[in-house]
């Protein structure tokens, strides 16, 4: 399912997600000891779909007061498809709180963050691995 009718937006996304899929690649690779490097693509991804629920607000598909990730996710919650709401609200806070409080999350709670992120644009359309 394509959320997004605008081909442009849905490439620049792509082009977006694809940051957050080297990162964690690179990471991978690397055998990177410190965890604190995975909070890293945690905050790409929900800067990514932020993104999208911009592109999805602009297209005219719901309205919000706010363009931050909070206000653009509570606005569409009973609008657009979502595969998993809670768990992306639940990322979305841990992103806040690495954003905002240096606080950071074990490696497998970001990689399992992220992936929750690929899926939801995944859903949309957006192409993410």
């Amino acid at each position: 399912m394509n959320i997004l009718s605008n081909g442009e937006a849905v490439a620049k996304l792509a082009e977006e997600w694809q940051g957050v899929v080297r990162m964690r690649e690179r990471l991978r690779k690397q055998g990177a000891s410190v965890e604190a490097l995975y909070n890293l693509p945690l905050l790409l991804a929900f800067d990514v779909l932020r993104s999208a629920l911009r592109a999805i607000k602009k297209e005219g598909r719901f309205s919000s007061d706010g363009n931050g990730l909070r206000a653009l996710m509570k606005a569409a919650e009973e609008v657009v498809p979502w595969v998993d709401y809670r768990a992306l609200r639940k990322g979305a806070k841990r992103r806040n709180a690495v954003a905002r409080e240096g606080e950071l999350f074990p490696a497998a709670t970001c990689q399992h963050d992220v992936d929750n992120v690929s899926a939801q644009l995944r859903a949309w359309g957006i192409g993410a691995h």
